[in-house]
């Protein structure tokens, strides 16, 4: 390898080492405001985090028993009813749907560097870093979670 290859793959792999600190520092950014509160300020999360409530307690609690119907059918907008009852179960009901949210971040923040690999054909744009910061959007501050995940 000569010194002129040499020296494009240290510069690369510099830009690589940047891009990624970068990239987490945004995903970091992201995910602060979500875990530094109680309650995420979003308008319809709170019935949400109660619909998960109801789920995880509906077999034991006869009152819920008498005031809810479970309907066992397959709905489009179930990601945080899913998740917040089977997969993050074993926190309590806050906690989960912050994790919810988390994985929620997550998958948009990999969905914008996967896109921005695409566009820069396998090396990643600067751009995708801006991009991410897109998460916080109408429909996520109102708090149509299953929206944004879908």
């Amino acid at each position: 390898m000569g010194r002129m290859a040499e020296a494009a793959f240290v510069v690369d792999s510099a830009r690589r080492r940047v891009y990624w600190l970068l990239m987490l520092g945004v995903l970091f950014l992201l995910l602060w405001p979500i875990w530094t509160v109680q309650y995420p300020a979003m308008v319809d999360y709170p019935s949400h985090l109660a619909q998960v409530e109801i789920l995880r307690n509906w077999t034991y609690e006869t009152v819920l028993q008498q005031r809810y119907a479970l309907v066992l059918k397959p709905f489009p907008n179930l990601a945080l009813d899913l998740l917040g009852v089977y997969v993050f179960s074993w926190l309590d009901v806050p906690s989960a749907g912050k994790a919810v949210l988390t994985v929620l971040m997550i998958l948009f923040w990999a969905g914008c560097h996967c896109l921005g690999c695409a566009v820069g054909r396998g090396r990643p744009v600067w751009l995708a870093a801006v991009a991410a910061l897109l998460v916080y959007n109408s429909t996520f501050l109102y708090g149509y979670v299953n929206y944004n995940v879908g």
